[in-house]
C-alpha cells in the first residue's frame, strides 16, 4: 500500500482544493441529510462540504492512517473511518457520495461505481473527479524516467499505476443507473515558480508508487533528479522565470 506523506500533499492545498470547489458548487441538492467523502485524504474536500452543508451528517473515508491524523486533527466533529476503497462496500444511504482525486486509484472501478450509485437515496447525487493527463508531460515525463534502463527492472510492475478514463467510459457506466448526468472537464493552468515545484506536486501524489519500489533514500533522490532533467525540458520558463503547468480534471456528477 503506498504511504502518503500529508505534509508533502498540503504544500499545495490551494491548488488541490479548487477542483472540490468547483465540483461541491455544482451539486444541485439544497439539504442533504448524509454525506460521505471517498479518498477523503487530509479532509481538506471534506471540510468544503461541512461548510455547504453544516447541517448534514458527514463522513471521511480514506485508506491513509496519515493522512487521517491530519484531518482529524484539523476537523475532530466530522466523522473519519479508515477503509481500503477498493474494499468499500457502503452500508448506509447517502444523499451525497462525493469522491475528490481518488477514484483514478481504483481497479476495477466499475463495482464501486455501481455500489455507489445503488447506495443513493431516491434524487441523490453520486459526485467525483479525476485526473486526466495521460497525454500531458506531466504523465509522460514519469514514464520515460521509469523506463529508462537503471530504472526499468524495479519499476516495470508499477508504470501507469492510474485510470485515465475518458467521459464517455463512465457515462456508459452511469447513464443506465441514474436519471440525469452533468460532466465536464476543466484545464487548470497553475502558475509554480518552476520545474522543481512540480516535481514537488507529484511527489505527493502519482509518484508515489514509483518511489515506494525503490530500497534507499538515495536512490529514490537519484530517480527524482532524473525525472527533474525531463520537467525542464518538458516545462520551459516563461518571461517571470515561473512555469506554467496545464492540469487536466475530469468531473462528473450523477443523479439518481
Amino acid at each position: 500500500m503506498t504511504t502518503w506523506n500529508p505534509d508533502q500533499y498540503l504544500k499545495f492545498r490551494n491548488e488541490r482544493t479548487r477542483p472540490a470547489l468547483d465540483l461541491a458548487s455544482q451539486i444541485e441538492i439544497e439539504k442533504p441529510k448524509r454525506i460521505i467523502d471517498l479518498g477523503c485524504g487530509t479532509g481538506t474536500s471534506t471540510e468544503i462540504l461541512a461548510n455547504k452543508w453544516p447541517q448534514a451528517e458527514i463522513t471521511g473515508l480514506d485508506s491513509s492512517e496519515e493522512m487521517l491524523s491530519k484531518a482529524k486533527a484539523a476537523h475532530p466533529n466530522i466523522t473519519w473511518v479508515k477503509y481500503d476503497l477498493n474494499e468499500w462496500i457502503p452500508d448506509k444511504k447517502y444523499d451525497i457520495i462525493f469522491s475528490n482525486a481518488a477514484l483514478q486509484w481504483i481497479n476495477p472501478v466499475e463495482s464501486l461505481i455501481a455500489s455507489s450509485v445503488e447506495a443513493l437515496n431516491e434524487g441523490g447525487a453520486f459526485a467525483f473527479q479525476v485526473p486526466y493527463n495521460h497525454d500531458s508531460p506531466y504523465h509522460t515525463c514519469i514514464i520515460e524516467a521509469a523506463s529508462r534502463p537503471q530504472w526499468k527492472m524495479k519499476m516495470e510492475q508499477v508504470i501507469n499505476p492510474l485510470r485515465y478514463d475518458s467521459i464517455h467510459y463512465y457515462y456508459d457506466l452511469l447513464s443506465e443507473r441514474v436519471s440525469k448526468i452533468n460532466a465536464w472537464e476543466t484545464r487548470y493552468f497553475q502558475i509554480m515558480e518552476g520545474p522543481e515545484a512540480i516535481l514537488e506536486w507529484v511527489s505527493g501524489t502519482a509518484l508515489q508508487p514509483y518511489l515506494k519500489v525503490l530500497g534507499s533514500e538515495k536512490e529514490r533522490e537519484s530517480f527524482k533528479a532524473d525525472l527533474l532533467n525531463y520537467y525542464r525540458k518538458a516545462f520551459p520558463a516563461s518571461s517571470d522565470g515561473k512555469v506554467i503547468f496545464p492540469f487536466n480534471r475530469q468531473f462528473l456528477i450523477a443523479y439518481k
